[in-house]
């Protein structure tokens, strides 16, 4: 449980300890060296450190910690998140039946819901788990309180989920711009353009940010990745910024080379050139 609480020194994954509390998991872990990192899901956890716990938040996801003890100790609470995340999990294959009920039930001990409590034990030995979590009143109760920001950081935890929140166009033109504005947005916007990719919804807007980012190994990557990417569209967005210096160094690219045909390659040298 909780893989998606990472810590790392130097390099190396470091075992984790926690034990559940009245409100919130008491986690531990031994810290005799300088510097740990810690990678969270800041969208299903708060996290709290003691006041002489010295941290160093490099971004929403990610913390710096400089011990001063020999065991470092943090707290989490779980947000409604955390049950919506475990539900896609397990309708995805992530998790197995056990591992589901295991997290449902922590999360019920923290929130006390009685209708999720009832839908538990109707679930625990059934096969048809998914159907019925996910038609069940609770569900739909707590997955309608997420907002776009919060669709957009759970669909792009992973690259690729085979079932994922049906969406409006509106619906996914809000969780793309959710993307957008975030902290990791090259990633969280390939991300999301991979998932959804040949779903029937416009990657204009994808179109326009990769092009704006400049990113060439990102643009490779898009090309090469997402099927319904519109090549010749996209090479004419690239021409129309006018930027040598730019295009340029997407020929240098060599994940863009592999993706691109030769007449498209042919009409970005050609451009140099003029």
């Amino acid at each position: 449980m909780f893989e998606d609480i990472r810590i790392f020194n130097n390099g190396q994954r470091i075992k984790k300890n926690f034990k559940i509390l009245k409100d919130k998991i008491k986690f531990t872990f031994e810290s005799n060296d300088k510097e740990y990192k810690l990678f969270y899901d800041n969208n299903v956890y708060n996290i709290e450190f003691d006041k002489d716990t010295i941290i160093n938040k490099k971004s929403s996801s990610e913390i710096y910690i400089n011990p001063n003890k020999s065991t470092t100790e943090f707290y989490i609470k779980l947000n409604d998140n955390f049950f919506i995340k475990s539900v896609f999990k397990y309708i995805n294959g992530y998790i197995n039946d056990d591992f589901f009920i295991d997290e449902l039930g922590l999360f019920n001990m923290f929130k006390k819901n009685k209708e999720l409590n009832s839908v538990i034990e109707e679930i625990k030995n059934i096969d048809n788990k998914e159907d019925i979590i996910l038609n069940s009143n609770v569900f739909k109760k707590f997955s309608s309180k997420m907002s776009s920001n919060d669709l957009m950081l759970l669909i792009t935890w992973w690259i690729c989920s085979k079932k994922l929140p049906s969406l409006t166009e509106e619906e996914f033109n809000d969780v793309l711009t959710s993307a957008i504005n975030s902290e990791d947005a090259l990633e969280n916007v390939w991300r999301l353009a991979y998932n959804y990719d040949c779903k029937g919804y416009n990657y204009d807007l994808v179109d326009k940010f990769f092009i704006d980012k400049k990113d060439t190994w990102y643009i490779g990557e898009y090309i090469s990745a997402i099927q319904q990417v519109n090549v010749s569209r996209l090479v004419l967005l690239i021409l129309n910024t006018k930027n040598k210096k730019f295009i340029k160094k997407l020929l240098e690219e060599k994940v863009v080379i592999d993706a691109l045909e030769q007449e498209y390659i042919d009409m970005l040298k050609d451009f140099i050139k003029n």
